[in-house]
């Protein structure tokens, strides 16, 4: 083999390692800038799920303090019912006591 081919051989030679090694960074920062936007775009739905959680959270308790209030409300006229029974009953009863004692 001439001089000169192993010269072309010799440089072709260094042409393909350094095309492999260009090769080898390229995808190592592909990876790397793939990793960052990964992590960049969980790091957003991280934040948007946990604001989310917020909003949802926040309606669940507007709709827990709704239904308290109506419970509390239909316990209020539930109470003035009873009362007013129990009120009528004491009417009736003081009668009957008193028809009791003189009578007695």
């Amino acid at each position: 083999m001439s001089l000169e081919a192993v010269k072309i051989i010799t440089d072709a030679e260094a042409e393909a390692e350094k095309i492999v090694l260009e090769a080898t960074e390229a995808a190592k920062q592909s990876e790397r800038k793939a990793r960052e936007e990964l992590a960049e775009r969980k790091a957003e739905l991280r934040q948007k799920a946990e604001s989310e959680l917020r909003e949802l959270r926040r309606k669940a308790d507007e709709r827990v303090e709704d239904e308290l209030k109506e419970l509390d409300s239909a316990n209020e006229n539930k109470k003035a019912a009873l009362n007013a029974k129990a009120e009528a009953r004491l009417d009736s009863a003081a009668e009957m006591i008193v028809e009791r004692l003189v009578k007695g």
